[in-house]
Parts: C-alpha cells; sequence; structure tokens
C-alpha cells in the first residue's frame, strides 16, 4: 500500500519506478508498458511539477538507449 501512495503523490519516487522498470523489463510489452506510465507522469503532471528538473535527477537516457538499440534490433531484418 506505501508503494501505491508514493508512486501516486510523490514524482520523483514514480519517475525513478517508471525507469527503474524500464532497466529491468524482461520484454519488449514491459518497457511498452513503462514508457507508458512515464508518459502519463510527464503529461498529467507537468502542469503542477517540474517534471523536467526531476526527470533530469534520473538517470534515464541510459535505460531509453537501451531499448531502443534493442527496438531498432528487431526491425532490421
Amino acid at each position: 500500500m506505501d508503494r501505491l501512495i508514493m508512486s501516486t503523490t510523490h514524482v520523483p519516487y514514480a519517475l525513478r519506478q517508471c525507469i527503474y522498470a524500464v532497466n529491468n523489463a524482461t520484454s519488449h510489452a514491459a518497457v511498452s508498458t513503462a514508457l507508458c506510465r512515464l508518459r502519463w507522469y510527464l503529461v498529467v503532471t507537468a502542469p503542477v511539477a517540474p517534471i523536467i528538473e526531476q526527470l533530469n535527477d534520473v538517470p534515464w537516457q541510459t535505460a531509453i538507449a537501451r531499448y531502443v538499440y534493442i527496438s531498432s534490433g528487431l526491425f532490421s531484418c
């Protein structure tokens, strides 16, 4: 229950959880779900919170780069 409360009320925690989910995903669907959730936080909380500054505090570039690299490899046949 505490994790649910933190993920809905504390944006930095929620962002970290999304990036963690991308890093630890075992399938393309899991990454897509995590990115969808991340996009939701960016859209819904952007007017309320300084989301860009909070996103810069999370190491998201490596996670997204890995996803893009793997995704591009899937379609290079």
